[in-house]
């Protein structure tokens, strides 16, 4: 018996075929390996070249693969005997093998169907490995003769009703084949076979796989769960029993695939802590694997998933993402504060496709050259599949000559030593969540993230307010619950704090005071109207500026971090302090006596200026055109509004393709003026138009620009009102703020949840910040705007307006020499009138109740902790009953409770009423740098330690009294768990 095959020898085997060509040659070969022809041969079937094949007569069957048959002369066909029985025009191995065993009047062979089956798996093993042997470029050294034995001793067996006799003997014609392949190469090759679902696929085929299959690696998501249960009932019924008895590895896909760069960090914690407890809720087991298949990701993933529970991560699509790791299929993937995940990273091939099979062997001879842990990944839908993958299942079942299939807990489990540890690449950390949401017109794609964010630093402000006042209380559970009962609102628990400080209830209007309250754990400047108070305050520690023009008072405070500083009325009219000389009075000439005013028109335009700096706008333009420090010589800073035509528009700009303005609209000013002018703060007005080149108007923009003393930043405020909008390109057009510098400075930081992330990309996702900076000197774009585009290597488009976008109102800010970029971006995000009251004078002007002494370490997040609450007693049915009294031998099955690890933040205060015994801290380092952060307490600190996300206990902190040092690593998000010595 012998099959053709278009090659001369098996090295130069063409294994790069198409679907149809390939499954032609795989059945054509496998078919002939039939126990009952193998039988009547007393041999194994051969090959030969279908361009020239042998002459010889004594060939009972051939096999002519379709793809072949323009390769065989007819005078070979002629010269057959009638006694060759030659088979094809057939793809197909079941009707090969019928029509075998039909001209060969065997169809009464009586072989079962799991002996047959086994043999044609041993019959493609066998070619894979010969071609496998061939791609290592090593000689064959399976000893073909005891294959024929193990194999025929095997039929003799099964006819003598030696059943088990005969599968052992299968099983050693495999590991023949096994022991040449180990002569090359001797490590284990691993094979997953990975089940996709999608919402057309939860039916009656998912259903046979789950009844039929010993294991399943199923990759669910939440939706398709939720479609199941309510619409495949028996599929949902086969899944629950597939996972009480431990058949089912599941996978959780990413719910909505969220963008995590942009999102806050306390709802991305929640989000995947929702995620596994809706699995829990719905099948009583959580998901131990994590499929992440779209970019847009953040370095601290593996962190926050081990923190979380999960074992693994997926990481690749068959959408046809991938990533490559230098060859590598698994890695353990190093967040930066050092924790490690097992992520399989090696791209999958389609099980439904039938020359991936055929192309097997060269994909394991490349990935066994320098793979750690060399995995093959089949992924398929249920029922998706070739025959090809259960013949490999049979083989993996007697021996694993090419592989060993494993579930993914066995797999992570056995290469848990030998995964690469990898930090990966920066390009992950960039998603295209902007386009995805214009094509699914989400309403306003980019201030709907400002927003958000504002709301979570909202909700953190308000609990950690809230968390303050619990702290300052003590032991008294009726206060605590009032509080807790409002913990949602800021202007209450500021109120309520205030007058805890002052010991007294809060004082008619009249009161000669403001408290300034600062839950966010680092130190703020803050500007202060106190117009109404009669004397204005005096300077100390904490009132840096105080100045008075006419009946204007404003005074500049710094509020500790985790405190409050009170400004009352001063003891006398404080004296006008002389400010450094501005760039415009030159060099070396002396100091003038008078101080120039905040703001200021003369014949050259209009200028804002403090301490630090002096800027310019253009009369004509209204745009800033230059920024100088009082120290530096060169211009430091620009901006305008524009925007940037698509590319039908960009066809009629005049101007060279060189100019930098190329492509964008031209800003003209109707009207400039000075909006306000001191005493601390000075702003300026400007109207005016966005035009074409030819003059016609694409929008009317309003333009507030805001500098104060003692911050070295300056505010933006626009309103635009289009008339022309952008296309659906978000990357291409769009309404801008375009800001340039003079120096040539790096690649940017990005401020993302997780603190500063480099960018590797010109198309930024930052939702706090844009950091541009050397050893001399930084521009930081601030505001909460997360979309920036930036242009060659001085200038950044802020992205204002894209399609559907329907705010027309936005704020943001340039920062200057910020060191920590991450504290200026949560304070623009606060809502600091809301945190002031009035009241009287508190014992201390002035004070921390907590305090965080290291700059680059942040408090994400506060909140009480109450004692565990007592569980409820059994509950007895004490009516009387035929088979006796009070108990239920039998009683009825009890809903699935999620485990009580972990509780969403909603559901956290029910204990409220009972004392507050301590908190929970939620540190960021946002620098990217270890340290020892040193944290005091107003209150004696019995216990601290540092938790999981779900609560658990990992290491007990040494405590001194009130002072704690925290170790924290590099961009890691800690909590712990803080206990007091209550009374």
């Amino acid at each position: 018996m012998i099959v053709l095959i278009p090659c001369h020898s098996l090295e130069d085997f063409p294994i790069d075929r198409s679907p149809e060509d390939a499954n032609e040659l795989l059945s054509a070969w496998s078919a002939l390996y039939h126990p009952a022809l193998i039988e009547k041969n007393g041999k194994l079937p051969g090959w030969d070249r279908a361009s020239s094949p042998s002459m010889e007569t004594e060939r009972q069957l051939v096999i002519i693969p379709p793809c072949c048959e323009w390769l065989v002369s007819g005078e070979w066909r002629y010269s057959r005997s009638d006694a060759t029985v030659i088979l094809s025009q057939e793809s197909d191995r079941e009707v090969l093998v019928e029509l075998a065993l039909k001209k060969l009047h065997l169809q009464k062979h009586g072989f079962e169907d799991w002996f047959v089956q086994a043999f044609h798996a041993f019959g493609t093993v066998h070619l894979l490995s010969g071609l496998l042997t061939r791609q290592r470029h090593y000689m064959n050294m399976t000893d073909e003769t005891l294959l024929r034995e193990h194999l025929l001793q095997a039929i003799t067996e099964y006819r003598a009703g030696e059943s088990e006799t005969a599968k052992e003997k299968i099983r050693q014609a495999f590991e023949q084949l096994q022991q040449g392949r180990e002569y090359f190469y001797p490590a284990q090759a691993f094979f997953l076979d990975l089940t996709l679902t999608a919402p057309g696929t939860l039916s009656r085929k998912l259903q046979h796989a789950l009844e039929n299959e010993p294991h399943v690696n199923l990759v669910l998501s939440w939706e398709c769960l939720q479609k199941m249960k309510a619409e495949h009932p028996r599929t949902w019924d086969a899944l629950k029993h597939a996972v009480q008895e431990n058949r089912v590895d599941l996978v959780t896909d990413d719910p909505g695939e969220v963008p995590m760069p942009l999102l806050p960090v306390m709802e991305l914690m929640e989000h995947f802590f929702r995620s596994r407890r809706q699995y829990e809720e719905m099948l009583g087991v959580k998901p131990d694997f994590y499929l992440r298949s779209q970019y847009g990701m953040i370095p601290d993933l593996p962190a926050f998933l081990s923190r979380t529970g999960y074992k693994g991560m997926l990481l690749f699509s068959t959408g046809g993402w991938k990533i490559n790791m230098e060859g590598q299929s698994r890695v353990d993937w190093q967040a930066p504060d050092g924790r490690k995940l097992d992520t399989l990273v090696r791209y999958p091939v389609d099980a439904d496709s039938e020359d991936h099979y055929l192309r097997l062997p060269r994909t394991l001879g490349r990935i066994l050259e320098g793979d750690y842990a060399p995995t093959v990944t089949f992924a398929h839908y249920p029922g998706f599949t070739k025959r090809w993958l259960g013949d490999l299942k049979r083989m993996s079942d007697y021996s694993p000559v090419l592989g060993r299939f494993l579930t993914l807990s066995d797999y992570f489990a056995t290469t848990r030593y030998s995964g690469k540890t990898e930090s990966l690449p920066v390009s992950l950390f960039q998603s295209n969540h902007l386009v995805r949401s214009i094509e699914e017109e989400q309403p306003d794609p980019v201030t709907s993230w400002k927003t958000r964010h504002i709301q979570a630093e909202e909700r953190f402000l308000s609990l950690g307010l809230a968390t303050l006042n619990a702290a300052v209380i003590g032991n008294h559970p009726e206060k605590t619950a009032k509080i807790f009962a409002h913990a949602g609102s800021i202007p209450m628990m500021t109120e309520e704090f205030a007058r805890l400080i002052a010991g007294r209830e809060k004082r008619e209007k009249t009161e000669e005071g403001y408290l300034l309250v600062n839950p966010q754990s680092f130190p703020q400047k803050r500007l202060l109207d106190v117009s109404d108070l009669s004397v204005l305050p005096d300077k100390s520690e904490t009132v840096l500026l105080a100045k008075q023009t006419g009946s204007k008072k404003e005074v500049l405070v710094t509020v500790p971090g985790m405190g409050y500083t009170w400004v009352g009325s001063g003891t006398a009219a404080v004296a006008e302090e002389e400010t450094p000389p501005t760039r415009r009075f030159g060099f070396f000439r002396p100091p003038s006596s008078s101080e120039p005013p905040l703001a200021e028109q003369t014949e050259e335009g209009f200028f804002l200026r403090n301490e630090f700096f002096e800027l310019k706008v253009d009369s004509a333009s209204g745009a800033v055109v230059s920024l100088f420090f009082h120290n530096k010589r060169r211009n430091h800073f620009s901006q305008q509004l524009a925007l940037r035509f698509d590319e039908k528009e960009r066809e009629k700009d005049h101007r060279s393709t060189q100019d930098p303005n190329f492509g964008y609209s031209l800003m003209a000013a109707d009207k400039i003026g000075i909006l306000r002018n001191g005493p601390l703060t000075a702003s300026l007005r400007i109207t005016g138009r966005l035009m074409h080149t030819d003059g016609s108007p694409v929008a009317v923009f309003e333009e507030t620009l805001t500098v104060s003393r003692g911050k070295n930043r300056v505010d933006f405020e626009a309103t635009l009102e289009p008339s022309l909008l952008p296309s659906r390109s978000p990357w291409v057009s769009y309404y801008a703020s375009r800001s340039a510098w003079g120096n040539r400075l790096p690649e940017p930081r990005l401020g993302i949840v997780t603190g500063t992330c480099p960018a590797s990309s010109s198309y930024l996702e930052a939702p706090y910040f844009a950091d541009f900076r050397d050893a001399n000197e930084s521009v930081t774009i601030l505001g909460g705007l997360p979309f920036h585009r930036r242009i060659g290597e001085n200038r950044l488009d802020t992205l204002l307006i894209v399609q559907g976008e329907t705010c027309r109102s936005f704020r943001w800010s340039a920062a200057f020499d910020t060191e920590y970029p991450m504290t200026e971006a949560l304070e623009m995000l606060s809502p600091q009138e809301m945190l002031v009251s009035r009241c009287g004078r508190p014992k201390n002007p002035s004070a921390w109740l907590f305090a965080l002494e290291a700059k680059n370490v942040i408090l994400k997040h506060w909140e009480p902790i109450f004692p565990p609450a007592e569980p409820e007693p059994p509950k007895f049915d004490y009516s009387v009953r035929e088979w006796g009294y009070g108990y239920d031998p039998f009683p009825e099955q009890e809903k699935e409770k999620a485990s009580p690890e972990y509780v969403p933040l909603a559901e956290r205060f029910k204990n409220a009423s009972q004392p507050v015994i301590g908190m929970r801290l939620y540190f960021l380092e946002t620098e990217g740098r270890c340290v020892t952060a040193p944290f005091r307490s107003f209150r004696p600190v019995k216990k601290a330690c540092t938790v999981n996300f779900l609560g658990e206990e990992e290491k007990v902190m040494e405590c001194d009294g009130e002072k704690l040092l925290i170790p924290i690593g590099e961009h890691e998000f800690l909590p712990l768990d803080l206990y007091w010595q209550l009374p």
